[in-house]
Parts: structure tokens; sequence; C-alpha cells
């Protein structure tokens, strides 16, 4: 179990480090972009999995 654990919290991190990537990048597009849309959906749905990602790991932890 530790060894799943682990591996979660490393996707974890990863996680966190793309939506850090993804909040940048959607600071540098004009919000009258087409991008920018795109990328504050993205950013939204990685904010959400990442949500997800941490219950799923409060539950294994319990």
């Amino acid at each position: 179990m530790t060894e799943i654990l682990n591996s979660i919290i490393s996707f974890k991190k990863s996680l966190e480090a793309l939506i850090s990537e993804a909040e940048v990048l959607l600071d540098e597009i004009p919000e009258t972009d087409s991008a920018y849309e795109y990328f504050e959906d993205c950013t939204s749905s990685l904010d959400d999995a990442l949500d997800c990602l941490e219950d799923a790991l409060d539950g294994l932890e319990q």
C-alpha cells in the first residue's frame, strides 16, 4: 500500500507542477485571445483532477 501511496503522491506533485505551468501560460495570454478560454478551461479541469486525486489519497490514507 505504501508503494501505491508514494506513486499517487508523486503523480499529485507532477499535476501540481503542471497546474502551475498552465497558470503561468494563462497569465501570458491576453484575455481577448481565443487560446485564453482554452487554457482557462484546461487549468480548471486540472484543478478538478487534483481535487479528485486528493480525495482518493484521503480515502487511501484512512
